[in-house]
Parts: C-alpha cells; structure tokens; sequence
C-alpha cells in the first residue's frame, strides 16, 4: 500500500475508530498524543486538547469575537505553540500573514507540530524554544495582540497567574492592545487559582472582561486603560 492510499485508509477509518499516531512522553509536558478523529489530527494531553480539537474552536471564536478578519494585528506574540492551532486559524482561515512570534519551552512540541501538523509550511513564523516567563521578562518588541495558551495538561502554571509575569506582558503590549488569556476551571483548586489571576491582573491595572465559550474555559480579553 502506497503512502498515499494508506493516508486515505486511515482518515477514513477514523470516522468509524479513533486512531492513534502517536504517544509520546515529554520532560515538560508529560504525555502527549497524537489521534486521528473524524479525518483530522489532533494534538491531546490526558485531560485537555492542545490543538486542533475543542481548543481549535475555542479560538475559532475569540477571533471572531476580536473582528480580526476586519481588524487584523500588525504582529502577534503567542505564549504556547501547541500544534500551531492559533497559526493554522490566522494563515488558512483569515488568510493573514502577519509576523507571529511562538513561544514553546517543549521541544517534543515543536518537533510534534512540524511533523504532523505541517507547522514548517509556514512563513513569518519565528518559534522560540523557551521558557515564556523568561521571554516575556527579556523581550523588548510591543505587540498589538498577545496570546496566552499556556498549560501543563489542563492547568496553568501558577508562575503565569503572578504579577512578575503578568507585569512583563504588560510591559510589551502595543498602546491600545489586547491580551487574550486562556484558562481552565474544573474544580475549586482551579478556581483559587482563576481568582488569584483576576485579583493579579486588577493590581497590575489591567482591565479585563471573561468570555465563556465552553463550561470550563475562561478566556479573558485583558487590556490597560
């Protein structure tokens, strides 16, 4: 069977059976799997999907929420690559090629984005294996629009909910630009913790408003007065 007729097979008994492409266990993130669903790829962890599932749609929405087919950014800093969700949105749907700068601490992130999800067939994309915290204290570029998608399974780091962070990104946001935060709450933990970014981001002057696009996802549209 030829590459090409295997593909075929496969997207068309994942209609029927999910199919899995690969398991991977990564130093950062822990376990990571790549599933073929309904013909497409998806990039999961145990309890949350990176890329190209719910995630997917998620910022589906909040695009449409910001207008930005109408009122693209002039660039873009996005803090969590995943399997490039958020770029696949801007280059394939939005047909807008402008500059974003990734941000990924997890090689095996980037490696599984460029080897299943065709990240590399993209141009003015600049990927930086790091740690986001350290970039965001380093950078000295402004961006209109700054995108926060950042997760260890389905929690966020405390590290990005505390004023050091939150301050930095701040610091590098365009006058008159907007940050998107993505959150997750399942449980009281996760609402402390959801709190606790809300109280951080009010000291830090930021002004925020929530949107609930699925039952667990809190995504906030942050900006400064």
């Amino acid at each position: 069977m030829t590459r090409d007729l295997r593909h075929w097979a496969c997207k068309a008994i994942s209609y029927f059976w999910d199919l899995n492409a690969e398991t991977a266990v990564s130093g950062v993130s822990g376990k990571l799997q790549v599933r073929m669903v309904n013909g497409k790829l998806l990039l999961d962890a145990p309890h949350a999907n990176y890329s190209f599932g719910s995630l997917h749609l998620l910022f589906r929405k909040v695009f449409l929420h910001l207008g930005t087919g109408n009122h693209p950014p002039s660039n873009l800093l996005l803090l969590g690559l995943g399997g490039g969700s958020v770029i696949a949105i801007l280059r394939d749907e939005y047909h807008l090629d402008l500059p974003v700068t990734a941000v990924e601490k997890d090689p095996e992130v980037i490696r599984i984005a460029h080897e299943y999800f065709g990240l590399g067939g993209y141009s003015n994309i600049d990927i930086l294996c790091m740690d986001a915290e350290e970039y965001a204290r380093q950078a000295t570029e402004r961006f209109p629009l700054i995108i926060i998608d950042l997760f260890i399974d389905n929690e966020v780091p405390e590290q990005f909910t505390r004023l050091p962070f939150l301050r930095d990104c701040g610091r590098i946001l365009s006058p008159g630009g907007r940050i998107v935060f993505n959150f997750i709450v399942k449980d009281q933990a996760g609402s402390r913790n959801y709190q606790a970014l809300r109280n951080n981001l009010g000291t830090a002057g930021f002004v925020c408003t929530e949107l609930r696009i699925f039952s667990t996802n809190r995504v906030l549209l942050i900006s400064l007065p």
